[in-house]
């Protein structure tokens, strides 16, 4: 959810294209940036007097959006080459409930749906609604009714492997602020019945986060009232567990100080918690993934001025296996800047790469005519009549390219005589026109590595599925461990049941009451 009312998402294409969705002014607007994070254009999306909204990407790069309109009106909306098309889906009663905190997620073809409301009249009770779609039908289901006062705090949520649901919320127990979880089970299609609070009764906790790894391990951050002081609380737990759901408390190394708003993401195989304390940005990272913590010093002169909090969503699948974020800290201005190694890295690899192609482009003509020479040894006679083909190929592309490159030039010098503007159009046409060739020669070649590419992303899957069928494996183990344990308890009770039978039938009445107080002691 978000630290506000509304989210600010940065989206992420498979293509390496960034969104920047934002709410300003009742209305919906989207900065487009290339694969370096530059900005492209700006343009206002939907303006309709929007109370709230979220937005989730889906694995065919089309964007979702859903809002809710100051009418009530329930809209989705996809996004999807610069052409949005849209879809009323209900209307909600806005005069007599509040709404707030909408959530979407799409994962394959279901599309999850979560929000918050509370009745005007009875403003101290909230209720989490989770509407989940597909093709063929829409399902509401109520996840919890809590009583946080008249205003509630953000709830987090995250999916793990399974399919499985997890939600961490802040509600009010005995006069203090207390930290709950709760999942929904994929294999039951319910929300459990019964959350567990995972916070220390006796004190005020806030800022609650949730994160589930790829490793499928849950991992729950927040702040909790120490003395003066808001310090940081961690556990964790696996998503399959034998032992009763119990989560593991470790020590995060701080001093005693104020730490706000975490968030948990994991990046080239490190976990790291980013926070708040006082005006600044800072962080902890696990190499463990969260047995044990490690202050991030590279972040020790890092200001707050400027980043932002953001939902991160992407379908980018060189992400996959690396890296995963829910939230972020971020900077926007006409760039985009992340504190993330593995998205960093991303974007440093290919502004070197447009380098190297600007170098390539600044040789002279002889220097690319010997370099086709050489590729064109006479030993490659030998290979088969495709190849000579590919070869004849390049020779007419090449003086094609030749051909065509002069007289641009010399159409260059015929409009100006402006050296610095000659310069300029003679380095740009080259670029152009050396980045033409090199794709119609390597064409075939880019065709085959695409193939190889995709078999690649194919044995990923391969393998992500096989390690999703042993975890199906070790849920239903666990399944059946629970029937058996049930299938117990259902015997011991229905033989209490027969023996307080035969008391209450073998029992004298003026003796009943003693021989049922020896029975339930």
């Amino acid at each position: 959810m978000s630290l506000h009312s509304k989210e600010s998402f940065i989206v992420r294409t498979s293509t390496g294209i960034y969104y920047n969705i934002f709410y300003k002014n009742n209305a919906i607007f989207s900065n487009t940036y290339d694969k370096n994070r530059k900005i492209l254009e700006s343009k206002e999306l939907i303006n309709l007097d929007i109370i709230d909204y979220s937005v989730d990407i889906d694995n065919n790069d089309k964007i979702h959006i859903i809002c809710i309109t100051k009418t009530g009106n329930i809209i989705y909306y996809i996004y999807f080459k610069n052409k949005l098309s849209k879809k009323h889906l209900t209307t909600l009663d806005v005069k007599s409930n509040r709404y707030d905190y909408f959530y979407l997620k799409v994962i394959k073809d279901e599309i999850h749906i979560f929000y918050a409301f509370s009745n005007i009249i009875n403003s101290t009770v909230w209720t989490i609604q989770h509407i989940i779609g597909n093709k063929q039908s829409w399902e509401k289901k109520n996840v919890i009714s809590i009583t946080p006062g008249k205003y509630m705090s953000p709830y987090y949520i995250d999916f793990d492997k399974l399919g499985n649901i997890h939600l961490i919320y802040k509600n009010v127990e005995s006069r203090t602020q207390q930290i709950y979880y709760t999942h929904y089970s994929s294999f039951l299609k319910s929300w459990s019945k019964y959350p567990i609070r995972v916070s220390d009764i006796s004190v005020d906790n806030l800022h609650p986060y949730i994160f589930v790894d790829n490793r499928n391990i849950i991992h729950l951050v927040w702040s909790k009232l120490d003395n003066s002081n808001l310090r940081f609380v961690y556990k964790q737990r696996p998503v399959i567990t034998n032992q009763k759901g119990k989560w593991k408390s470790v020590e995060l190394p701080l001093s005693r100080s104020t730490y706000t708003h975490p968030v948990i993401y994991e990046d080239f195989g490190l976990l790291r918690i980013l926070y708040k304390q006082n005006d600044s940005i800072k962080g902890l990272f696990s190499k463990d993934f969260g047995s044990s913590w490690v202050n991030d010093t590279s972040l020790n002169n890092f200001g707050n001025q400027d980043w932002k909090y953001y939902r991160y969503t992407s379908n980018n699948h060189n992400e996959k296996s690396k890296i995963k974020i829910n939230h972020i800290y971020a900077k926007i201005t006409d760039t985009i800047e992340l504190y993330c190694k593995y998205l960093n890295t991303v974007t440093l690899d290919t502004k070197n790469s447009t380098n190297n192609d600007i170098k390539i482009s600044r040789l002279n003509l002889d220097t690319i005519e010997q370099k086709n020479k050489i590729i064109n040894k006479p030993e490659k006679s030998i290979a088969i009549d495709t190849a000579d083909k590919s070869c004849n190929f390049e020779d007419n592309k090449i003086e094609e390219f030749v051909n065509n490159t002069n007289q641009q030039i010399k159409d260059i010098f015929s409009k100006t005589y402006n050296i610095d503007l000659i310069k300029k159009e003679i380095e740009t046409l080259l670029l152009n026109n050396t980045k033409n060739l090199e794709n119609k020669i390597k064409s075939n070649k880019n065709d085959l590595d695409s193939i190889l590419t995709r078999l690649d992303n194919l044995n990923d899957l391969v393998t992500e599925y096989k390690k999703e069928n042993q975890d199906i494996s070790q849920i239903i183990k666990s399944i059946n461990e629970k029937y058996e344990e049930n299938l117990l308890y259902i015997e011991n009770l229905e033989s209490e049941i027969n023996d307080l039978k035969n008391i209450i039938k073998n029992t004298p009445k003026k003796n009943l009451i003693n021989k049922l107080k020896e029975f339930f002691k």
